[in-house]
This record gives C-alpha cells, sequence and structure tokens, in this order.
C-alpha cells in the first residue's frame, strides 16, 4: 500500500530518526534507523503493509500508537481465514488485512466510520517525489 505526503519536520537522535509528515492536513509519524535524503517540504509516497495497520469501531480512551485518523469502510473481502477492508481517508484509500476472527468481533459493515491506527515504526519512504 502507498500513499503520497510532505514532510514537515525532521528530528534526530544519535542514529534514530523521527520523521513527520502531512496527509490530507493530517500528522503521520515515522521513525526509522534509515532515512533517505529528506528535507523539510519534500514530498514523498509512504508505504505501509496492510497487515500492520489496526482498525478499531467504537473506540474511546488513549493509546500509545502515533499515526490515528478516522476512515469509512468503503469494501469488504471475506475468506476462509482473512478479511480485507479497504478504507476511504479522505480520498486516500487504506487496506487492512485482519484474521476473520479479529473482523467478526468488530461488526463491521460497509459505510462505517472506523478508527485506524499505525506504528511509527511500521511506515516507510518507498520513493522521494
Amino acid at each position: 500500500m502507498k500513499f503520497k505526503a510532505k514532510v514537515i519536520s525532521i528530528k534526530n537522535c544519535k542514529s534514530l530518526h523521527v520523521v513527520e509528515f502531512e496527509v490530507k492536513k493530517t500528522k503521520f509519524l515515522m521513525m526509522s534507523l534509515e532515512v533517505p535524503t529528506l528535507k523539510k517540504g519534500l514530498h514523498v509516497e509512504l508505504g505501509l503493509k496492510p497487515t500492520s495497520l489496526i482498525v478499531a469501531k467504537n473506540f474511546s480512551g488513549e493509546i500509545s500508537l502515533s499515526n490515528r485518523f478516522k476512515a469509512v469502510v468503503k469494501t469488504i473481502n471475506k475468506g476462509e481465514l482473512l478479511c480485507s477492508l479497504k478504507l476511504d481517508f479522505k480520498g486516500v484509500e487504506f487496506e487492512s488485512i485482519m484474521t476473520k476472527e479479529a473482523f467478526l468481533s468488530l461488526n463491521i459493515k460497509e459505510n462505517d466510520e472506523v478508527e485506524a491506527f499505525i506504528k511509527a515504526s511500521e511506515l516507510f519512504v518507498r520513493e522521494v517525489l
């Protein structure tokens, strides 16, 4: 899965980097030991594995995941063991793959609004644009 973002800031300490991106006026953070030649203002294509996108329904409370945003479930593909959800976040498509058991426990239907979460360490730069 890939989506476009703009570099807002880069912080580093020794070999650890935390990069802040903007995607549709929403902040996304990436934590990485290696960062390609990034500068503030650059546009990039970020990547994420669909199995790393966490989905919650009716979530309330605090959580230690850096990236949190609301999305709408557009399509659901149910398999024998896994389910795939296509989510719309302000016109950007995300995919979440989870076990069928996890999907059934959420009671998600198409057009439901869900909360999506991504650990900062799960994002990566696919390409500098």
